[in-house]
């Protein structure tokens, strides 16, 4: 199988270009001329010079290709004032795969589609995502937009099957679950919360189990077994790597008057500035909600044994 990989150059990236190239696979993975050091490529990969906003490098990165695997996102501003950049990136994507044969196509979303709202026990892939219109942090509602528009293209181009995975929030043996300050893990809220971290290398494993074996298309969350609270987390992660770490988690109030005194002074200064970024990390942070597997388990014999082996040790 040969298969377009996007987003290479990020954290999840790399975890999916190991695991497809560990199945013997051929991978291509576009690339442009800032996004990696030269000593971290695999010189096992085909790599496409250009930018994935380009029509051309999309047209030219389908071609040969049995799958595609499009976990790249690009931040609006970075290339212009599009807003709609990330819809009209995956939609182009998918028309020239469907026109090349493409016959598998996989979209890394996010759990974030759910919005931050409380809901009633777990959330599984019966309950839709949010609207978009409430989302106003770019990510989730660019994800929702992609969203929208692959399933309104898979259902009349069902030649080519789509899944759509729904990720918590990204760890690994490296990228703990919190931000590290020496030894402190910084946090928000009380710490009580129940936050869906994931390793890396259990959503590589989902793509590549339904590339193998999905002959449906199908959405997936892809989230962790075992529900607890972020503080037990943090303490978990730090067993498993044998590090000392002092959770500190800081009150939303405080993080937010840090956020409007950035505001205000970037806006003295000039420069666009907003509150939305540092409301949206304080909700994503904070929220209390838990995610259900159970579809990927049953359709695909997942299992999240990362995330177990790393975060059960001590407990």
């Amino acid at each position: 199988m040969k298969v377009l990989l996007t987003g290479y150059a990020g954290f999840l990236g790399r975890h999916i270009a190991g695991d497809l190239a560990a199945k013997g696979w051929q991978v291509r993975v576009i690339m442009h001329s800032m996004a990696v050091r030269r000593r971290d490529f695999n010189p096992g990969f085909e790599i496409l010079w250009g930018d994935i906003s380009d029509p051309k490098t999309i047209g030219k990165a389908v071609e040969g290709v049995d799958a595609v695997v499009h976990s790249a996102w690009v931040w609006p501003h970075s290339v212009g004032t599009n807003d709609s950049l990330n819809a009209d990136i995956v939609g182009r994507l998918w028309d020239r795969a469907i026109a090349s044969g493409v016959s598998k196509f996989v979209f890394i979303s996010s759990v974030a589609v759910y919005g931050m709202q409380k809901r009633n026990g777990l959330i599984d892939e019966t309950q839709s995502p949010t609207s978009g219109q409430g989302l106003e942090p770019p990510y989730p509602r660019h994800k929702v937009e992609a969203e929208n528009v692959l399933l309104e293209r898979s259902r009349t181009q069902q030649q080519m099957k789509l899944a759509i995975l729904r990720p918590g929030i990204l760890i690994d043996d490296v990228k703990g679950p919190a931000r590290m300050l020496g030894t402190i893990a910084l946090g928000f809220g009380n710490g009580r919360n129940h936050l869906p971290y994931i390793c890396a290398s259990d959503i590589a494993d989902a793509i590549v189990r339904w590339l193998e074996l999905g002959k449906e298309s199908a959405i997936y969350n892809v989230t962790p077994s075992r529900s607890i609270p972020a503080r037990e987390w943090y303490r978990r992660w730090a067993t498993a790597r044998n590090k000392e770490v002092r959770p500190l988690f800081v009150r939303p109030f405080v993080m937010l008057g840090a956020g409007l005194g950035i505001t205000m002074l970037k806006r003295v200064l000039g420069k666009k500035a907003s509150m939305l970024g540092f409301k949206y990390a304080m909700s994503s942070a904070t929220r209390n909600l838990r995610y259900s597997n159970e579809r990927l388990k049953r359709d695909l014999g997942w299992q999240d044994t990362e995330t177990t082996k790393y975060f059960s040790e001590g407990a």
